[in-house]
């Protein structure tokens, strides 16, 4: 059985794949929309995509696909997400528990981007929804590149390989 997903290997909706079956074999594709067609076109047996995020909510463009496409739902999958801090070699990250709430951290963040980078930007505030205490102690740009714009959370860990 092949299941296509929307990201790189690695990515949450890989996990999810083989979640729903550990002997499937995982087709990477670029969109959602190509999942879709993956199956239409016979390069997979299956397609598997988001439709609820606890933090996002409903994946509307999912739902959208679903009524335009006439493929069934034949399963379900819920996926424990786990977020990591992913730094270039040698970074450190640092998060310390807040003293009397040690449910609540407080941030230390080194930049490898200009904070006025919109995905940084918007990563901060993220990270600001579920942290009480965010620092930038520094930005640098990470070797003179500029962050190129991904499509999941798994794509970047190939820039820190």
């Amino acid at each position: 059985m092949r299941i296509a997903y929307q990201g790189e290997p690695g990515a949450y909706s890989e996990a999810a794949a083989l979640t729903f079956s550990a002997a499937a074999a995982p087709l990477p594709c670029r969109s959602f929309e190509e999942v879709f067609q993956a199956v239409a076109e016979g390069r997979a047996t299956l397609g598997i995509l988001p439709m609820e995020n606890s933090i996002g909510g409903s994946s509307h463009r999912n739902y959208d696909l679903l009524v335009e496409h006439e493929l069934p739902i034949v399963g379900e999958v819920e996926l424990k997400v786990e977020h990591c801090l992913l730094a270039y070699p040698g970074v450190t990250l640092e998060s310390r528990p807040i003293r009397g709430r040690p449910w609540e951290y407080m941030f230390y963040v080194d930049l490898a981007v200009s904070r006025d980078d919109l995905q940084c930007a918007r990563a901060l505030v993220h990270l600001a929804e579920f942290a009480r205490w965010v620092r930038t102690l520094g930005t640098y740009r990470a070797w003179g590149e500029k962050a190129a714009p991904t499509t999941n959370t798994a794509a970047p860990v190939e820039t820190v390989r």
